[in-house]
């Protein structure tokens, strides 16, 4: 999981945590993100990929093909380079599951946006090792195991 881990950890550092000690506790300024927030997101996206209305990584792949950005999703699906994503492109892709993630982890739609553009394609790169996407029924405890690893 270092990959993931290393994403994490610079998301992090690039914006910085909400000091309890600082006035506006709770509250989330643009760049600033906490580590809980980024579980709830890296939670919410594991919870969209097990909903039978997206239809797991396979549903997510056929979105992404019909918005034009099939090959950027195989890159994340395959083993090589992960392309990335622009977090508007992602808007564009799948606007309704970026507001819900957003909102569930407790960020405005917008720099969730940008942090799923960064979380996405490594979540997806490690939910399909060797380059395989697992069965829909395997999806429920691929994703428990991923999150018990990144939030230890």
């Amino acid at each position: 999981m270092g990959v993931l881990d290393e994403l994490l950890a610079s998301l992090l550092a690039q914006g910085g945590q909400n000091d309890p000690a600082q006035p506006g506790q709770g509250r989330v300024t643009q760049g600033q993100v906490t580590q809980g927030q980024l579980s709830g997101l890296a939670q919410a996206v594991i919870a969209m990929l097990n909903d039978p209305r997206v239809g797991g990584i396979q549903g997510l792949a056929r979105r992404f093909q019909e918005a034009g950005l099939g090959d950027v999703v195989s890159s994340w699906i395959g083993t090589g380079q992960n392309e990335p994503i622009d977090p508007r492109q992602l808007q564009e892709a799948m606007p309704d599951e970026v507001t819900t993630m957003s909102r569930q982890a407790g960020l405005p739609p917008q720099q969730g946006g940008s942090l799923l553009a960064q979380l996405l394609p490594a979540l997806i790169d490690q939910l399909t090792p060797k380059g395989r996407v697992p069965p829909q029924n395997e999806m429920g405890s691929l994703g428990t195991q991923l999150l018990q690893g990144l939030f230890r």
